[in-house]
């Protein structure tokens, strides 16, 4: 029979292990709490806010003294593209990226959040108004250095929408509804842009609203596309066309190329437009090829942006695919702005264009300031002599000193020279004495729709007199 010492003894022991029973179990759900805490207020992925915590930070924020704020909404463009290509593991670690190379490129106490998917919020006190702009417009800039998936380089661009405090408003909602819209405007206008917040700008601005139709114009094939000739200067045949995108927009009449392509090189539209116009042209170059057309090559011209985008190839080799057209039938054409931010870049897209087939022409020759670098360089197939050079040639002896300089330098280089603008019979006459491969402009045609080809082929004779 137990002693009442022991019986004591015994109870305080019970006590003790209930005690520390109750106290691990308080703990554990202490920390069971905080770890839900977390996960419903923080993103798993990045460990960023999330939106709910995110706005309960800016509200504190907004609650103390400052001089202007500013609301960086950044939503990553064509990121869908990322995880149908390389898989959602891949794009998390996409997002991963994103995210160290913007906190290294932010102010510490800025905050900072995943709001959903591809969709990040930064917000921070700010002295002066346009210390927003900086602030957004590094974030774009840095992006411009390729991130790395799998051992492949990759190119991420974002739309931005800004807001700024107290000018846009004074709560979370209210900036955080006008970033939103400021985005929203980027996204319809073709995307890779910056927007600041502007009621006036929204409701009044042309280039908004050619931009804000661009896409509703596509599905709607208000664009459609022309062909100007080129023919052999001393056989006068037509050997290529070139392509050129016209708007007939239902909204504001005809459009010219002059006011849109700009808008559509700044707001990013023009990636859509470009892959549009590749596949248009393909296909069309395709029926010349099966109806035994003599035209030999289409050729289309790439913008800058996208030249360095290192996506170009896939895109051609897409609209190759899609048309049948084997790739010796088409030509790019670039301009020496395109090369000349990043000429080891621009070396590699090219030589990947050649594994298709696909030959490069370099555009507005002369115009640059280090042509003969890239000539010595880059490995294009043709050289076209800007029409500024060809505007004065029958009436100035240096500009027709300029041309003849060119087209030899071409025959140095084994390049088939191409003269564009030629307006005048002088013009022609000159240029055929140049040795020149190639004419284009008014004198031999102006652009002309598909359907009008044929005729032109037909009275070509007219060029033998």
């Amino acid at each position: 029979m137990a002693s009442l010492d022991q019986y004591s003894t015994m109870i305080i022991i019970a006590l003790i292990v209930l005690f520390s029973a109750t106290i691990f179990m308080n703990i554990r759900t202490i920390r069971i709490h905080k770890s839900s805490l977390k996960l419903a207020q923080y993103d798993q992925l990045t460990e960023l806010p999330n939106r709910s915590k995110i706005q309960e930070l800016i509200t504190e924020k907004l609650a103390t003294s400052y001089k202007y704020m500013y609301f960086i909404l950044i939503d990553l463009d064509n990121f869908k593209w990322i995880n149908d290509t390389f898989g959602f593991s891949s794009g998390n670690e996409l997002i991963r990226q994103f995210v160290s190379r913007i906190q290294d490129e932010i102010h510490e106490e800025a905050n900072f959040s995943r709001m959903e998917g591809n969709l990040f919020l930064i917000a921070h006190t700010a002295e002066s108004y346009e210390e927003a702009e900086i602030y957004a417009h590094n974030i774009q800039t840095s992006l411009l250095t390729p991130f790395t998936l799998k051992g492949n380089p990759i190119i991420l661009t974002a739309s931005i929408g800004v807001s700024v405090a107290p000018t846009h408003g004074t709560n979370t909602w209210d900036l955080l509804k006008h970033a939103e819209q400021a985005l929203y405007h980027v996204k319809e206008s073709g995307k890779n842009f910056i927007a600041l917040y502007n009621e006036d700008t929204h409701n009044k601005d042309t280039e908004r609203q050619l931009g804000l139709q661009f896409r509703e114009a596509l599905s709607n094939q208000e664009f459609y596309l022309c062909y100007q000739p080129k023919v052999d200067a001393m056989t006068k045949q037509i050997t290529s066309v070139e392509a050129l995108v016209r708007w007939q927009s239902s909204k504001f009449g005809f459009v010219s190329p002059a006011t849109f392509i700009p808008i559509a090189e700044k707001n990013g539209f023009i990636f859509d437009l470009t892959e549009w116009i590749l596949v248009e042209a393909c296909k069309q170059m395709k029926k010349w090829e099966l109806s035994g057309s003599p035209i030999q090559k289409v050729s289309v011209n790439i913008s800058a942006h996208h030249f360095l985008a290192n996506t170009l190839d896939q895109m051609v080799t897409a609209a190759l695919n899609e048309s049948e057209l084997s790739g010796d039938r088409l030509e790019l054409e670039i301009t020496e702005t395109s090369v000349m931010e990043n000429l080891q870049m621009a070396t590699g897209t090219i030589n990947r264009l050649q594994e298709l087939g696909v030959s490069v022409a370099l555009d507005d020759f002369g115009t640059g300031v280090s042509s003969l670098t890239y000539l010595k360089t880059l490995p294009i197939h043709t050289l076209k002599i800007d029409k500024s050079f060809i505007d004065e040639l029958a009436q100035s002896d240096r500009d027709a000193a300029l041309v003849r300089m060119i087209i030899e330098l071409a025959k140095i280089f084994k390049l088939k020279v191409v003269a564009e603008g030629v307006e005048s019979i002088d013009q022609l006459s000159i240029l055929c004495s140049l040795q020149c491969d190639e004419i284009q402009g008014y004198y031999i045609s102006k652009p002309l729709v598909s359907e009008e080809m044929d005729s032109f082929i037909s009275n070509l004779a007219v060029l033998q007199r």
